[in-house]
């Protein structure tokens, strides 16, 4: 299975995309250490650096909604991880 890895600023046309890759689209990520692991990663540096896994919260209201008040919003967690 090939990657690759397209690095865009704007709404990627899905016609465009192989049918036959599982793709993601993310803005942003943030570094996740496991919480069983977090003691091993004490100082800002070993939090940022070498580290294989990455986090992003995805909004979402669980009527289907695009826009809500913030005590109808839900957190959706997503964790990717890298080799």
């Amino acid at each position: 299975m090939a990657k690759v890895i397209v690095n865009i600023n704007f709404q990627m046309d899905a016609s465009q995309l192989d049918s036959k890759i599982a793709q993601i689209q993310v803005t942003s990520v943030t570094p996740y250490t496991d919480p069983e692991k977090s003691n091993d990663r004490q100082t800002e540096f070993e939090m940022n650096h070498d580290v294989d896994s990455f986090m992003f919260e995805t909004p979402f209201t669980k009527d289907g909604r695009i826009r809500a008040d913030p005590q109808e919003q839900w957190k959706r967690r997503t964790i990717l991880h890298s080799k």
